[in-house]
């Protein structure tokens, strides 16, 4: 789609398309008439023939369903008219969400946009210009957006809740529902493997049955032999059974991906599988 004044005429058959109010324009700005009359006088010294019009009324509290903007972009299909003449840009719309949606379905309909109500200089900016404003919203909301999440995250870690992906080995992903109805997710432990955990420890601490400590290769022979596996059949391995004995997860304190405004890295209490004195002791003999 292109943005252009018109000087020398590039199209051979136009559409004119007004948005405004039906009174004065001291209270409402440029009046259907006026624009109409504007756009005509415009077209008639370049030579631009008018095959249609659309007209979208506001009423008094400053609304208006655009109906007439949709059966343009409908009549389009027929390509009856190669451009639309508005009188300035903030007629498509004062919002930049909403000019942008109409400046888009203008382009997908192959349409060229005229503006009547800006000099040569401006008319060959603009194009330009707004999509250059465009492009910085865009990134500034989705910046924003990211941040949002974050501060969300944060918060929810903060309050113990689960912020979501795979729960680690030994718990499971329980949802309850809050005071507003929203249902937020935490960890409990997973019966069967909050037992494995349990005997990882026990085994490391104190043996299984000779009285005498295992090591971490020992313990994961013992949990392959046993058929004791880990989640989707997969065999335990020595970097797995040190995982589980090094994570403080497992005491109760979930060191969370995020971080506070400080930089740290948030630790939200969860059910613990392991007293903090089996965990610590078993940090001094790894």
């Amino acid at each position: 789609m292109k943005i252009q004044t018109a000087a020398v005429p590039v199209v051979h058959k136009v559409a004119i398309y007004t948005y405004g109010a039906d009174v004065t324009p001291s209270a409402y700005g440029s009046t259907v008439h006026t624009q109409s009359k504007t756009i005509e006088i415009f077209c008639q010294q370049r030579g631009l023939p008018i095959v249609a019009r659309y007209v979208d009324k506001k009423n008094l509290k400053g609304a208006a369903d655009r109906g007439s903007w949709e059966q343009l972009l409908k009549d389009a299909t027929s390509r009856n008219f190669q451009a639309v003449v508005v009188m300035s840009l903030c007629r498509l719309g004062r919002k930049q969400v909403d000019l942008k949606q109409r400046l888009d379905a203008l382009k997908c309909a192959g349409l060229d946009l005229i503006l009547t109500g800006h000099g040569d200089t401006y008319a060959r900016q603009n194009a330009g210009i707004f999509r250059a404003v465009f492009s910085a919203l865009s990134r500034y909301r989705a910046i924003e957006q990211g941040r949002h999440i974050s501060r969300a995250m944060v918060e929810n870690a903060i309050g113990g809740f689960f912020n979501g992906g795979i729960a680690p080995y030994g718990f499971e992903v329980i949802s309850e529902s809050g005071w507003s109805g929203r249902h937020r997710k935490r960890l409990s432990p997973d019966p069967q493997e909050a037992s494995a955990v349990r005997d990882i420890y026990s085994a490391f601490l104190v043996g299984c049955g000779t009285g005498e400590p295992m090591n971490v290769r020992e313990i994961t022979e013992w949990l392959n032999c046993r058929g004791l596996y880990r989640r989707m059949g997969r065999q335990w391995t020595i970097r797995s059974v040190r995982r589980i004995l090094q994570n403080p997860i497992y005491m109760g304190n979930h060191h969370r991906t995020v971080r506070d405004r400080s930089g740290l890295r948030v630790v939200s209490q969860v059910p613990p599988i392991v007293s903090p004195q089996e965990f610590h002791a078993a940090q001094a003999k790894l």
